[in-house]
């Protein structure tokens, strides 16, 4: 495995910020379109609520998890299974 270069850097940053508005973007439009989706599907509104908390919950349970991961193992062991 390589270093990484000053090359590197340069293309990683434009991508990574596609990633994010990308990711952002299909948030903004699947949000206000999902409770019409799922209660065209059937869905009561208390399982609409759960639909739209469940993004929330789950970064307030692994935030604060993969957070600590990453100050005793490194970001890099992280990501490196993204990547």
């Amino acid at each position: 495995m390589r270093a990484w270069d000053d090359e590197d850097c340069v293309l990683a940053a434009p991508c990574h910020i596609l990633i994010v508005a990308v990711d952002v973007l299909g948030l903004t439009i699947m949000i206000p379109l999902l409770p019409f989706y799922a209660e065209k599907l059937g869905a009561t509104p208390f399982q609409v609520g759960w639909l739209l908390g469940a993004t929330p919950r789950a970064s307030l349970i692994s935030g604060p998890l993969l957070g600590r991961m990453s100050d005793t193992t490194g970001r890099k062991p992280l990501l490196l299974p993204v990547r």
